[in-house]
């Protein structure tokens, strides 16, 4: 599993936990992400799901697998990955908005996996349309033979739902059943609580 975020991370441990990924999962995060790399450690420090093993941070995915489970479908490193090595099952996690916005793409029989604000200079913008063209198909292709999973907490649109698996992609919706099931610290005396991040 290639994880760039603290969302992802959680995510993928949720999708292990539930049996989504297989029996063994290693996740491998991003080299260089302050953020995944405070939460990793965090984590670390948890019950991990019998099979979770956290491998050491790196810059790209570490070698050729049949199947992987990523958080971003719009990511460079992700998508290249992707294109490259055109694995047999892949399982999509939560990235914030981007998942329902990656559904929204991948229903759709043409869409490219480009994200909507991506501004670039037009050489750079059609490079980046033309990879995300071709992972877009690749993810297609897997999704045809039914090894395409998307794995969210986010709500779902219906029609969205109903589009996501006419092209034959797996949805399961959960509720971050093992983070909620870890033991927690007490609850602060303060009554309002601000949270500044996703």
């Amino acid at each position: 599993a290639w994880v760039e975020s603290p969302l992802q991370l959680l995510s993928i441990i949720e999708a292990h936990a539930a049996g989504i990924v297989g029996l063994e999962t290693v996740v491998v995060p991003r080299a260089g992400a302050q953020s995944l790399a405070s939460t990793v450690a965090e984590v670390a420090q948890m019950h991990l799901p019998s099979g979770v093993r956290i491998a050491s941070p790196q810059l790209s995915f570490p070698r050729r697998v049949d199947m992987c489970a990523v958080g971003d479908g719009f990511s460079g490193v992700v998508q290249w990955w992707l294109v490259a090595q055109r694995p047999e099952r892949v399982v999509v996690v939560d990235d914030g908005l981007a998942t329902i916005e990656m559904m929204r793409l991948l229903a759709l029989p043409w869409a490219a996996l480009t994200r909507a604000r991506a501004a670039a200079r037009s050489r750079r913008r059609i490079g980046r349309w033309f990879l995300g063209l071709l992972a877009a198909h690749t993810v297609r292709i897997a999704a045809r033979h039914g090894g395409v999973d998307v794995f969210t907490a986010m709500p779902v649109p219906a029609d969205l739902a109903s589009a996501v698996r006419a092209q034959g992609i797996g949805l399961y919706i959960h509720y971050f059943q093992w983070l909620r099931a870890q033991p927690s610290p007490p609850v602060p005396d303060e009554p309002t609580i601000v949270i500044g991040s996703s």
